[in-house]
This record gives structure tokens, sequence and C-alpha cells, in this order.
């Protein structure tokens, strides 16, 4: 992933397009120097969620390469991606780790940070649901923070969370 960074890349903004009770979205970018090409998209429907798909071109060959079905992918790239922003961001030797929220992408991000950042002791969890909270912490091996302020005052902080009101 480290690698990708500072490449010309060609990465257009997200297209959105209303559909009855959701999303629908596609994100497409080439990488000349790759010699690929493509796309992800998903359709977001309340209350069912979003399956996700992305599809890859050879610019060489002018063939598909692959389609995968992206939910897993979607949510490792993203944490990936977090991962490495937060070797490069956070003060060496971070300590502590805050993470809101209890879901998928939350998991995803705990397991990639604690990896990138392995001299964190201590990860703090912070959820609206408590059973959702409690069940995160039980099955990632951190702690329940008992105010949002707890777990914002780690070293390093991740949000991943569907909240429309802030966390924080």
């Amino acid at each position: 992933l480290e690698a990708s960074f500072g490449r010309e890349v060609a990465m257009p903004p997200r297209t959105n397009v209303a559909v009855p009770g959701g999303t629908f979205a596609v994100m497409a970018a080439a990488d000349p120097e790759l010699g690929v090409a493509g796309l992800k998209s998903y359709a977001w429907l309340e209350p069912l969620g979003a399956p996700f798909v992305v599809v890859l071109f050879s610019l060489e060959r002018a063939v598909v390469e692959a389609i995968v079905a992206a939910d897993v992918l979607g949510r490792l790239r993203t944490a990936a991606a977090s991962a490495v922003a937060a070797t490069r961001l956070a003060r060496p030797g971070p300590r502590t780790l805050g993470v809101f929220g209890t879901g998928r992408q939350a998991a995803a991000h705990l397991v990639a940070l604690r990896e990138a950042l392995p001299s964190v002791e201590r990860v703090v969890a912070h959820g609206r649901d408590e059973a959702r909270l409690a069940a995160f912490c039980a099955a990632y091996g951190c702690d329940a923070a008992g105010e949002p302020r707890e777990g914002g005052a780690c070293d390093v902080v991740v949000t991943a969370t569907t909240a429309r009101d802030p966390v924080l």
C-alpha cells in the first residue's frame, strides 16, 4: 500500500446516483504505471446496507482481470490506509489507541493499527450500544470507555462509526 503513494494516479470524484431507498455509487481510478484501471461500486439501501464490487481492467491487454465481491476488501483497504497514515502522523511509540465504533470497519481498523503500531499496549473502545461494545471488547481484547473523552485522550484515535452526531 505504501508503494502506491506518490505515483500519478487518475482518480475523479465519486459519482453518486440517488435510487429509491438509498444511493448507487461508482468510484473509478487508473494507474498507468501499474497498467491497470478499475472501479469500485456499491448500492447503499436502507436498512439493508451495501454490497460492494471491484472490477479491475488491464490497460495493456484491454481485458477484465478480476471482478471481486469486495465487502471485506474495502474494509481491509480502508483500515490499511489508516494504518499507513498513523505510522506517519502519530508521535513515535504510541501506547494507547482509541476506537470509536464497534462494527466491521472498527474491527478492521483495530487489527490493522495494532499491526502497524506494535508499541500500542492498550485499546479503549467507545460505542453507542452497550451490548455491542461489550461484545466488541471481548472479541478484540480492548477496554470499554466509560466516556467518549477516554477514547479521545488516547495517543492515536480512529473514528469508524456511522454516528450522525459528533462522537468526540
